[in-house]
């Protein structure tokens, strides 16, 4: 469950606590070959909601996404219709936003500043956004449901041997079809006549 970052809980270990979540795609290498940690040493490997980073930061998410399409090393994970990002990426985008909108930068001086080896600053700038945001992990799918056992008269016959078919299952439902074809010409002349 998503709990709001300005919760009234102000004790130290809710504070910063960026809670392990299993990712797939190995957010812990991306951190590792970037040099991106978190406060909190936990490796990168905590997850925030795209709207919660949004809100925090205090942009639309429309934003986020627009600059997750522009920035190579930050990927989303989706779970349905909701995004998630690895905490070294929310810290990246949140440094990002803050520059562009805390600061008034333009999305080119940004992008300048982490083409030239600034992405760090960048991202210890997030972090000081983020510091009291609390990641979450996503919604584990519902187990599937069993499998039906497929009843036998339901499995496909092999070729070549015809099968008789077995008494019909209630003789009271079986129907003349000449019935069938009266009905059938009596439908067409009511949809011709409602043209």
């Amino acid at each position: 469950m998503l709990t709001s970052s300005r919760a009234t809980d102000t004790s130290a270990a809710s504070r910063g606590a960026w809670r392990e979540a299993p990712v797939a795609g190995g957010s812990a290498a991306h951190n590792a070959h970037h040099g991106e940690t978190s406060p909190s040493g936990d490796d990168g490997r905590g997850l925030i909601e795209a709207v919660r980073l949004a809100d925090e930061v205090g942009v639309p998410p429309s934003v986020l996404t627009y600059l997750e399409a522009r920035l190579p090393d930050v990927h989303s994970i989706v779970d349905g219709r909701r995004r998630y990002y690895r905490s070294a990426d929310a810290a990246l985008l949140a440094g990002c936003a803050e520059l562009l909108y805390g600061e008034g930068r333009s999305f080119r001086e940004v992008m300048g500043f982490l083409r030239n080896g600034r992405a760090k600053a960048v991202a210890k700038r997030g972090w000081a956004l983020l510091r009291h945001v609390e990641a979450v992990a996503p919604p584990v799918a519902a187990a599937a449901p069993p499998a039906r056992a497929i009843p036998p008269d339901a499995l496909v016959r092999h070729r070549g041997r015809p099968t008789a078919p077995k008494s019909p299952a209630d003789p009271a439902i079986t129907v003349d079809p000449s019935s069938i074809l009266a009905e059938l010409i009596e439908c067409v002349r009511v949809l011709e006549a409602a043209r």
